[in-house]
């Protein structure tokens, strides 16, 4: 699993394309929501606003 964070603003997606070539679920922090397109495979977020999967993927 890749935690994404507010610390991949700038990182041009590279994160993105590691966790499509490794086939890792993507999950992101409250403060990372806007590290990763709205429309890719990711899990969710974390804690408050976490979600079912994430957590079983945890």
């Amino acid at each position: 699993m890749i935690l994404e964070g507010s610390g991949t603003r700038g990182g041009r997606y590279e994160h993105i394309e590691l966790s499509e070539k490794l086939a890792f679920p993507v999950s992101v922090t409250l403060q990372g929501h806007r590290c990763i397109p709205d429309d890719h495979n990711c899990l969710g977020g974390l804690g408050l606003i976490g979600t079912k999967p994430i957590q079983e993927a945890m």
